[in-house]
């Protein structure tokens, strides 16, 4: 029994999106704290709501018994459809950030741009007052919706009932959602400038990375290079049991490349590194 829940353990490690799957059970786990909390505040045996502690006051400058809010508000909801709808569009990208830049990035960008959320909110504070209370991962998941949408603008969704629909419109639609007060919040202004702030931060990271992995490709011949360094020698023996190249393979090391010149060589996982050197050794024969 140990043994199978280690390789499941093992498995769930080996996920290129882990970092997402980690983030959503923290969420779910949170809210069903904070669920249970409730209850228990319902039935009388405490008078404080968890949230309370968890969410960013509406205060400007945040109290000093509430530091830590900033970190631990992206993680909490306290309604369900909230946290469906959050974790929903976490997942879809987080798994377009995770191939496209790897799973430490896509944990920097969920932080970062909750904390750029907090800030924004915290700010507004001073301008607009009895902002309540911030909570939820809304500015965390629309940093990640930009910076998604600006790594791969044209990747295709199949959105019921339309079919292929690019990442930009449907990044788009969800902004639009956020800030007309459909996409979760609730809290006017503060709320708004909260998923501001994720935006803003989202944004300046997708921008980040595609001017890093443009930097990156050098040589204007990036198919012939690449090739020419992942090829080892083979003898003509070895090398004609690859058979004859085909159209598939030409776009199948095309989109490989690619991923190369969005987010670098490192961006690879190990079956595509694999994949790559095959395509090479094959197309160069």
């Amino acid at each position: 029994m140990a043994f199978e829940g280690r390789r499941i353990l093992n498995r769930v490690a080996a996920l290129p999106q882990r970092v997402v799957l980690a983030l959503i059970v923290i969420n779910v786990l949170v809210f069903l704290f904070c669920l249970a909390a409730e209850v228990g505040r319902a039935q009388g045996w405490w008078g404080v709501s968890p949230a309370q502690w968890l969410g960013v006051p509406g205060t400007f400058p945040l109290p000093a018994d509430r530091l830590w809010t900033p970190l631990t508000y992206m993680v909490t909801q306290t309604d369900f459809l909230h946290l469906l709808f959050n974790m929903l569009w976490l997942w879809c990208f987080g798994e377009v950030l995770s191939a496209a830049s790897g799973n430490r990035k896509v944990l920097v960008i969920y932080v970062g741009s909750g904390l750029s959320g907090a800030l924004f909110y915290v700010i507004s504070t001073a301008i607009w007052s009895g902002a309540g209370m911030l909570v939820g991962a809304s500015a965390s998941v629309l940093g990640m919706m930009t910076a998604a949408a600006m790594l791969s603008p044209d990747k295709r969704f199949h959105v019921f009932p339309l079919r292929n629909v690019k990442l930009k419109w449907i990044a788009l639609a969800g902004l639009l959602l956020a800030f007309l007060g459909t996409g979760g919040g609730g809290n006017g202004p503060g709320s708004a400038a909260a998923h501001l702030g994720g935006v803003v931060f989202g944004a300046g990271a997708g921008y980040y990375l595609r001017r890093r992995a443009s930097l990156r490709v050098a040589h204007p011949r990036l198919r012939e290079s690449v090739a020419q360094q992942m090829a080892p020698r083979f003898d003509s023996r070895r090398l004609s049991r690859l058979g004859r190249p085909t159209p598939e393979d030409y776009r199948r090391l095309d989109a490989l490349l690619d991923k190369i010149r969005l987010s670098g060589f490192d961006s690879l996982s190990q079956v595509e590194k694999n994949e790559l050197s095959f395509l090479s050794r094959k197309l160069n024969k």
